[in-house]
């Protein structure tokens, strides 16, 4: 369809995503990521950054190597958090030297499988994560088997409260497991995690306050973790994320944080702290029917109500596709149908009477978040300017 008629269903942004879908795409469901909405927060998130703390990329969440090649350029790091084993033989194809840090404690079995696959010289890259003397005797356990010495990182309880060591008496049990004669890990830091910040309800949340309470929590463990002998020249202090990175300041006790959705900024982190931020990753899917009224299976007696119910009246489009876990931005009146539910091969929509999308137009999508999103669909577009280009992700 021509994206610049006169009656075109989107704005001028999204009339130039659908041309270059028309010209480009497979008239499929696609990921459309905007590389100079990325950039511009890359700019952006640079500008508050925290002096004293490296940049960490957490790969779940920009799950596409080509995006983190660019990333990584962008902010002068090779530091990644990754959450899932499978990642790792094609992220350290890419970064060679990569400091990769476990984001949460693996099961014994699939860190066997991972030391495995990687070969002595990339475990040594690894910093796998311990939350508890438990999953550290398990860690133990496989660096015997496996005829290795294993880093790991202890996580520490800075305030979520989701696991991880909270007091000297957890570390103390931790380290009975990196230190002696035959120990079999290697200290390779904290991290501690403060996905609390920003996500408790208003009229309970203060941030500075429970981010002041995390700062002290995490210093607090850290003279506890030297007493008991987790100590390391090379050893991380992890923290952050991208609802909270903006609160530390040079002089905290951590020294790195992690960040990976805010830079294409999906619906879940539109949050007034990142409102310099521009949402930068969008699903696009292919309209393959419309019709003009809904008639409910068996229920043409729904027809006076129809009209009162904003999901049932006006006419309405049939999409490639659906269960996104997106919310509807392009065009803006696009309204799930609230008789038929949604549905992960037709979706049905409904529209305004003056709704111009027909059938071969697009529909786009601003997806919740960007993990296990961006890697649900076949295709990833990258777009900078005229050019298209694209790019596989990681499954």
């Amino acid at each position: 369809m021509g994206a610049f008629r006169d009656n075109a269903p989107h704005d001028e942004y999204f009339s130039r995503l659908q041309a270059g879908l028309d010209r480009e795409a497979d008239g499929v469901p696609a990921i459309v990521l905007d590389l100079a909405r990325i950039d511009a927060n890359v700019d952006r998130v640079r500008s508050l950054w925290p002096r004293g703390h490296a940049v960490r990329l957490a790969v779940k969440s920009l799950p596409c190597i080509p995006l983190l090649e660019r990333l990584a350029g962008r902010f002068g790091t090779e530091r990644f958090m990754v959450f899932h084993p499978a990642h790792l033989l094609e992220l350290f194809d890419c970064f060679s030297d990569a400091d990769v840090l476990f984001g949460k404690p693996l099961p014994p079995r699939a860190v066997a499988r991972a030391v495995e696959a990687l070969g002595a010289e990339r475990v040594g890259r690894v910093r796998w994560l311990v939350d508890s003397a438990r999953t550290a005797s398990e860690l133990a356990q496989v660096a015997r088997t496996c005829n290795q010495v294993l880093r790991a990182a202890v996580e520490i309880d800075i305030g979520l409260h989701r696991g991880g060591a909270s007091s000297a008496e957890d570390l103390a049990k931790i380290a009975e497991h990196f230190v002696g004669a035959d120990a079999r890990l290697s200290f390779a830091g904290l991290m501690g995690y403060d996905g609390h910040l920003g996500r408790v309800p208003w009229p309970l949340q203060q941030i500075p306050r429970s981010h002041a309470r995390s700062v002290q929590q995490y210093s607090t463990l850290i003279d506890a973790a030297d007493r008991v002998g987790l100590s390391s020249k090379d050893a991380v202090r992890n923290a952050g994320g991208s609802l909270s990175f903006m609160e530390y300041r040079d002089g905290d006790p951590s020294d790195e944080l992690t960040i990976g959705s805010c830079l294409v900024l999906p619906a879940h982190f539109a949050d007034k702290r990142l409102s310099a931020l521009e949402p930068a990753m969008f699903i696009a899917t292919p309209v393959l029917k419309r019709i003009e009224r809904f008639v409910a299976p068996d229920g043409e007696w729904l027809g006076p109500v129809a009209s009162l119910v904003r999901g049932l009246r006006g006419p309405g489009v049939y999409l490639f596709g659906g269960r996104f876990n997106a919310r509807p931005i392009s065009p803006a009146d696009l309204v799930a149908n609230v008789v038929l539910g949604d549905s992960a091969n037709q979706a049905l929509f409904q529209l305004d009477r003056g709704s111009s999308l027909e059938q071969g137009d697009w529909a786009f999508f601003w997806p919740e978040e960007s993990e296990a999103v961006m890697d649900q669909l076949d295709c990833v577009w990258a777009i900078e300017g005229d050019r298209w280009t694209r790019w596989p992700t990681l499954r």
